[in-house]
C-alpha cells in the first residue's frame, strides 16, 4: 500500500512528531509514505518525496513541518481537486493522512467523497478550536511559550507598576487566551466567546484605580472579534484612568515555534500512529480526536460543524490577582 501524508494550514509544533509517527507505523506494516509538500497545493503540483525511516529520525524534537505547510485556494475549486486526484491516481496513491485544521478537514471530505481517495485527519492547529478532541497538536506548546512571554513582561510590570494588554494568537478562539491567563495569574481576559470581561474591568477598576497606580495589572486579549477591540480597549484605560501607565504588547507568530512541549509530542506521535491502525482497519473520511485520554475517530464532516469553548473554570480564576490589592 502507498500513502500520502501533508500538513496543511497554520504550522503547530508537534506536526513533526505525528509525521515521525505516521512513517514509522507503516514501515511496520511495509507500506510506503510519500510526503507531500506544502499541503494540498503540493499534491496539485505533485510535489512529493519519499519518506522512510531514517529520513524522520530525530525530527519529532523541532518545532514546525519539514514538508512545509500552505493554505490551497486552488483545492477550493473542483478542478485543483480533479488535478490532485490525477497525481494521486499516477503516483498510486491509496489514502492520504493530512495534520492540519477545520479547513483541511473539509476539503478532505470533499476530495474523498468525490475521488474516492481513502483520508484520515489529524487535528494539528495551535488554536485548538476542533470539535472532537479536548486538545490539537501544537496548543500545549503555544500556549506555554505564552505563558512564558506574560511571566517575562509581568517582570516589567512589576518594575515600574504598568499595565500590559497582551495580545496572543487563537483566530476566533479564546483557547490560548484563557489558558494561559489563568496559568499566568492574569487580571483580566477577553476572548470571543465570552462577553462581560470589559464590565468586569472596569468595576473593579473603579473602585481600585487609586490603589493601582504602582501596581502590576496584566491583561491577556485573544485575538479575534472581542467585545472591545485591543486599541480602544487600551484607549479606554488611558483615558479612564489617567493614574495607570498602559501598554500593549502583541505577542504574534513567536506562538506558533520552538520545540514542541512533551505533552504535544506524545499527542502527535500517539495520533500519528493510529491514523495509520485505521486506514489498516478499513476506516476512512474520519478525524482522530483525544477524549479522556482515549483516542476515538468522528466523521471529517463532524468534525467542521461545531467548535468547543474555552472550560468556564479558566476564566473564573482569572482575576483571583485583584484580591491581591484589596
Amino acid at each position: 500500500m502507498q500513502i500520502g501524508v501533508l500538513c496543511s494550514g497554520g504550522d503547530a509544533p508537534g506536526m513533526n512528531a505525528a509525521l515521525r509517527a505516521v512513517v514509522l507505523t507503516a514501515a511496520e506494516k511495509n507500506w510506503k509514505v510519500w510526503g507531500i509538500r506544502y499541503g494540498f497545493e503540493g499534491l496539485i503540483d505533485d510535489e512529493l518525496i519519499f519518506l522512510n525511516s531514517e529520513g524522520v529520525q530525530g525530527i519529532a524534537r523541532h518545532g514546525g513541518t519539514i514538508l512545509g505547510s500552505a493554505r490551497s485556494t486552488r483545492f477550493f475549486h473542483k478542478e485543483g481537486r480533479e488535478k490532485a486526484a490525477s497525481v494521486c491516481k499516477q503516483r498510486e496513491l491509496e489514502a492520504l493522512v493530512i495534520i492540519g485544521g477545520d479547513g483541511s478537514y473539509r476539503g478532505a471530505a470533499v476530495f474523498q467523497a468525490e475521488w474516492g481517495v481513502a483520508c484520515v485527519g489529524i487535528p494539528g492547529t495551535i488554536d485548538n478550536d476542533l470539535y472532537g478532541t479536548d486538545a490539537t497538536i501544537g496548543f500545549h506548546t503555544a500556549v506555554q511559550t505564552a505563558v512564558e512571554a506574560i511571566d517575562k513582561i509581568m517582570d516589567t510590570a512589576e518594575s515600574h507598576g504598568r499595565t500590559f494588554i497582551i495580545e496572543v494568537m487563537g483566530r476566533d478562539a479564546g483557547h490560548i487566551a484563557a489558558t494561559a491567563a489563568a496559568a499566568a495569574g492574569a487580571h483580566a481576559c477577553f476572548i470571543p466567546e465570552q462577553a462581560g470581561q470589559l464590565e468586569r474591568l472596569t468595576v473593579f477598576l473603579d473602585s481600585y484605580a487609586l490603589a493601582l497606580r504602582r501596581k502590576p495589572l496584566i491583561i491577556v486579549y485573544s485575538e479575534g472579534e472581542n467585545e472591545i477591540s485591543r486599541p480602544a480597549l487600551e484607549t479606554l484605560l488611558k483615558t479612564r484612568y489617567r493614574d495607570l501607565d498602559v501598554r500593549s504588547v502583541v505577542l504574534g507568530h513567536i506562538q506558533r515555534g520552538g520545540s514542541p512541549v512533551v505533552a504535544d509530542r506524545l499527542l502527535a506521535s500517539r495520533l500519528g500512529r493510529e491514523a495509520i491502525l485505521c486506514l489498516s482497519r478499513g476506516q476512512s473520511g474520519v478525524a482522530l480526536g483525544l477524549r479522556h485520554d482515549g483516542v476515538h475517530t468522528l466523521p471529517l464532516s463532524e468534525c467542521t460543524k461545531g467548535r468547543q469553548s474555552p472550560s468556564s473554570y479558566l476564566l473564573d480564576l482569572v482575576g483571583l490577582g485583584f484580591h491581591e490589592w484589596k
